[in-house]
């Protein structure tokens, strides 16, 4: 190539007119898309990944419309709303049936629990202060006063199908017989810690919290809010550009909306299931933790775990996950722990061997630097 064919080159790439597109690079098929699903050319070549594919079988038919909600344990109630069979699925697109996309619907419901303490019930801003774990008592507790109901006509397989997220919003692939139902429930007495001789948790002639009884009742209603078809978020993996591209969005909704279900619904079997502590998408144990010497703390180990699209299919990633946890013991003992001021720990001596010297290591004591400084005011 001649100076004369590169300034001509030149020219002609003056004249080219580039255009930024608002949605360049939003999704996956901005890319020039694979011809075949791969391996059939070349070498194979096995890899080992943290990422576990997601099957689904093939989904039942949806049930029809259905009546009018009844209240479940409580008399009758209001008229509910209109079936949600039919229609449309999130993002705009029209739902496909689980039939014929050959795969399962997954059915969402609102969960609404009254009596939480006179106004501190779900959707006011006090109520976010509600452990989730008594949440889940209280929709289990629901649960198992629904299957007690012959005429709730709710189905065994319908109750462990259900998924609670802990807050508000429940999954299930079984679409339960009502889009609306209430049951009125109850939990037992809290159980309040012994009293100690020398802190009484009561006054003298007050009658104390245990010696009130009664159970704790409570209201909860299960409200169909919309039906996520999963053949969605398998139309996305495979490339289907209409699937795509009709939201325009990175993730469309529908597809965001499937991948959310199945974390939760993955997250509320290790709840019930297993010994864990859940913190948004890291579950940890105890079994294997390390004891990090006089700062009152532990190091967990656990594991991560999230639902992600890919070019094969939705699958599941796992990885390891640590955090540091608070010990259990006597509460005078962790509060010197954690405070620095006992004389065991190695604070000080970590920090350069200085042990009790120095503002940094005042108090901590030398673990690695010598003996333990006493505490200072």
């Amino acid at each position: 190539m001649t100076s004369q064919d590169i300034i001509d080159v030149a020219n002609q790439l003056k004249g080219i007119n580039i255009t930024h597109a608002n949605n360049a690079a939003t999704t996956m098929l901005d890319f020039a898309r694979k011809p075949d699903a791969g391996g059939t050319k070349g070498k194979v070549v096995k890899l080992k990944s943290n990422m576990f594919a997601v099957r689904f079988g093939s989904g039942a038919p949806a049930p029809a419309a259905s009546a009018p909600p009844a209240r479940a344990g409580g008399g009758g109630g209001k008229g509910g709303k209109k079936g949600a069979g039919g229609g449309k699925a999130a993002g705009g697109a029209k739902a496909t049936s689980a039939t014929t996309s050959n795969a399962p619907m997954i059915y969402q419901y609102d969960v609404i629990i009254r009596g939480l303490n006179d106004d501190n019930e779900q959707g006011s801003t006090r109520a976010k202060a509600v452990p989730a774990r008594l949440l889940l008592e209280i929709v289990q507790a629901a649960l198992r006063e629904l299957k007690s109901q012959p005429e709730a006509g709710v189905t065994d397989l319908q109750l462990r199908a259900f998924a609670f997220d802990g807050r508000r919003i429940a999954y299930t692939a079984h679409r339960l017989p009502l889009d609306a139902i209430t049951v009125d429930t109850t939990l037992p007495p809290k159980q309040d810690l012994p009293e100690l001789e020398r802190y009484p948790l009561t006054k003298p002639g007050t009658v104390s919290a245990t010696d009130q009884g009664g159970n704790r009742p409570f209201t909860v209603e299960f409200k169909l809010t919309r039906e996520i078809d999963l053949g969605n978020l398998l139309d996305f993996c495979s490339g289907d550009r209409q699937a795509i591209m009709g939201a325009g969005s990175a993730v469309p909704e529908n597809v965001s909306s499937a991948l959310q279900a199945l974390e939760i619904a993955l997250r509320a079997s290790q709840q019930q299931h297993c010994d864990v502590i859940i913190g948004g998408r890291r579950f940890f144990t105890g079994a294997n933790s390390a004891s990090v010497e006089g700062t009152g703390t532990s190091i967990w180990k656990g594991f991560f775990q999230s639902a992600r699209p890919t070019a094969l299919g939705p699958v599941v990633n796992l990885d390891v996950s640590f955090s540091a946890f608070l010990d259990k013991g006597e509460l005078g003992a962790l509060c010197v722990a954690l405070l620095g001021r006992g004389g065991g720990g190695g604070g000080g001596g970590g920090r350069g061997g200085r042990g009790g010297g120095g503002d940094r290591g005042r108090g901590r004591g030398g673990g690695r630097g010598g003996a333990p400084a006493p505490p200072q005011a």
